[in-house]
């Protein structure tokens, strides 16, 4: 089985953009939109995209993907298929101020999670937790191989849940959680940027250093 996969991230949303000096700033949420930016940026995902000549798109059901999954298809003869398993993480804190009490304690216990590899805790019990996101994208993994032998899949999702996609390919179905968590931290994309990610049957998944977050489309 082989098969090379386009990660690409959506373009920039307006929640982190401050519409004035007295507007508060927002976590993402499902229905955030994108931005001025995220559309040009999206604009030119789907000429560079174009390049590479794929024969799949597949995208997360999140407003801000779905959306860049339309303009790119816009550029290249592809249909945008909504896939359930490449949401972002889901948090409790999403549409949140970022100011908020709230928002300020996740980011310390989120923190401490990081610290302690935890891959279990959760800080709402509605939350994800790091173990299930990755049992979640471990499962998209696999269904890429078996579903997509020997094409080229383009994947418009986002940067935390592409960053953990990409560490269950590298590393594995279970990798360590100390292993994991640095991984992942070190491997989030910006908006409008691409990653190749290749499979074969000799040398598994293979991604070079070159082709993690390709920016140079973006101006």
């Amino acid at each position: 089985m082989s098969v090379k996969v386009l990660l690409a991230r959506h373009g920039a949303s307006l929640a982190y953009e401050k519409i004035d000096e007295e507007s508060d700033i927002f976590r993402q949420k499902n229905s955030t939109p994108l931005s001025q930016l995220g559309i040009t940026q999206a604009q030119q995902l789907g000429k560079l995209v174009s390049i590479y000549r794929p024969d799949v798109l597949i995208c997360s059901p999140q407003k801000r993907a779905r959306k860049t999954a339309e303009i790119v298809a816009e550029f290249n003869p592809l249909f945008s298929n909504v896939i359930e398993d490449l949401r972002e993480i889901r948090r409790v804190v999403d549409g949140k101020s970022i100011y908020s009490q709230l928002n300020l304690d996740y980011k310390r216990w989120r923190g401490e999670v990081i610290r302690q590899a935890d891959l279990s805790a959760k800080f709402h019990p509605k939350d994800e937790s790091h173990g299930e996101f990755l049992a979640r994208e471990t499962r998209v993994k696999h269904w890429l191989l078996q579903e997509f032998d020997r094409q080229t899949v383009l994947v418009v999702g986002h940067s935390q849940a592409h960053a953990m996609l990409l560490g269950s390919m590298i590393l594995g179905d279970h990798p360590k959680p100390h292993t994991l968590f640095n991984f992942f931290n070190q491997h989030f994309m910006n908006h409008g940027a691409i990653t190749i990610v290749t499979h074969d049957h000799r040398h598994g998944w293979q991604m070079k250093e070159e082709d993690f977050n390709i920016t140079k489309h973006l101006k």
